[in-house]
């Protein structure tokens, strides 16, 4: 079986701290073909400064003529990947050196999946000291079964994850406002995915005081209210049992919702 082509895009825009390491994170990624740096014309010249001094043969550096926003430089960075499955890096986190490989095995079991995913971990300094906040259970996962459990115990969801590109372009990322559209994106478009999940990370969510989620949980919940409506959408639509326990997920409940 031929084996699809990979992409990581690392979206970049003013913070360079973490952005080393990050790259250098996909730059271990067995099987990765290519690394696209996408700078949404900072007012410096640090991340490409750090791409040419890696001369790398697999990373590209591109910078926006123009500010796109968050989101709308992820939308653009999957527009110019060149692989049939793409991830979003951000430039704080890393992603682990057999995040492919992880792929590449679910992938030869179920060719049809569109998003691959992995255990939910978050760091500071070190991943040696990763904290696991969600773990899925391997395998083909119900897309209305993802549903239910956000909606029961609160979503949260691998910032990367291994997904189709066509699949992105189709139905891309809300680009504003600037608000948890990551999450929004997966949860939203749900029922249109076949997904496939492990049960150990592939990459790690940095937390440290300078993020987006730190300096406002509005950019993190802002998109909540209308992601609740399209999952309620769809477990209507579907007839699915809403409420029903879901004990094949573990982690720790973070929303009670009352009926």
């Amino acid at each position: 079986m031929n084996l699809p082509t990979y992409s990581i895009v690392i979206p970049a825009y003013q913070r360079v701290f973490g952005f080393q390491e990050a790259l250098d994170s996909a730059l271990a990624v067995d099987g990765c073909q290519e690394v696209l740096v996408l700078d949404d014309h900072s007012d410096h010249d640090e991340f490409r400064r750090i791409v040419e001094a890696a001369n790398h043969p697999r990373v590209r550096y591109l910078r926006n003529a123009e500010n796109h926003g968050l989101f709308g430089n992820w939308n653009r960075g999957v527009q110019l990947a060149r692989g049939e499955f793409v991830s979003i890096l951000c430039t704080d986190d890393v992603v682990t050196p057999d995040a492919y490989q992880l792929f590449a095995n679910a992938y030869r079991s179920n060719p049809q999946l569109d998003v691959f995913f992995g255990t939910f971990c978050t760091f500071h300094d070190s991943t040696d000291t990763a904290v696991i906040s969600k773990v899925y259970p391997p395998g083909p996962v119900s897309s209305l079964d993802l549903i239910a459990d956000a909606v029961r115990h609160g979503p949260i969801f691998p910032v990367l994850h291994i997904s189709r590109r066509s699949k992105v372009l189709e139905g891309p990322f809300v680009a504003r406002p600037h608000s948890g559209n990551d999450w929004y994106w997966i949860y939203s478009n749900a029922t249109a995915l076949k997904l496939h999940a492990v049960d150990k990370p592939i990459n790690y969510w940095r937390r440290h005081s300078d993020q987006d989620a730190v300096v406002s949980s509005a950019i993190t919940t802002d998109c909540w209210p209308l992601m609740f409506l399209e999952m309620a959408r769809q477990l209507h639509d579907s007839g699915h049992p809403r409420g029903q326990p879901l004990g094949q997920f573990s982690g720790p409940d973070r929303i009670r919702l009352e009926r």
